[in-house]
């Protein structure tokens, strides 16, 4: 089954059969079959499959990672090492691929799920995203140290507390 809950039949093509028990599965691909043949015998079999998520961003050891069982995006995170200094106050992204591949993107709210473990927890699916974006003050820090890089010369720079960014 692809990641939007359909398979591809031969014939047929696309046929959305997720979250149907496996004998209402082969009665939807019966009766797609039963327009082009006489008596279609259709017949399935499962197998699972490893669920795979992907964790990236600003996290110790980005990566795809095999759930168990059920899991949560901070679970993931979890399991990629945590979140760094550099990545944005207490936020992931996942990012799901919906109905007709229409990304769906869902913010996690870190801080409410380390207070309410069950408040903004997002069960994840195969193939999930979780990433974890770039807080501003790290880009402009990395943006610093490539200006650095390319200047021929040497420079310092201070940053007071009246300091007012952009």
């Amino acid at each position: 089954m692809q990641p939007d809950g359909r398979i591809t039949a031969p014939l047929l093509g696309p046929v959305m059969v997720a979250d149907l028990p496996v004998q209402e599965a082969a009665a939807r691909l019966s009766e797609g079959y039963a327009a082009q043949l006489l008596r279609p015998a259709v017949s399935l079999n499962v197998k699972a499959a490893p669920i795979r998520v992907f964790v990236g961003g600003q996290v110790d050891k980005p990566g795809v990672y095999e759930m168990v069982g059920d899991m949560t995006a901070m679970q993931a995170l979890i399991m990629a090492g945590g979140v760094r200094p550099s990545a944005r106050g207490g936020e992931a992204i996942v990012i799901r691929r919906g109905a007709d591949t229409v990304a769906m993107v869902r913010r996690v709210d870190l801080a409410r799920v380390l207070r309410d473990p069950y408040g903004d927890a997002i069960p994840l699916r195969r193939l999930d995203i979780i990433y974890v974006p770039r807080s501003r003050i790290s880009g402009l820090g990395e943006l610093m140290q490539q200006l650095r890089g390319l200047l021929p010369f040497q420079f310092t720079y201070a940053l007071s507390p009246t300091f007012r960014g952009y």
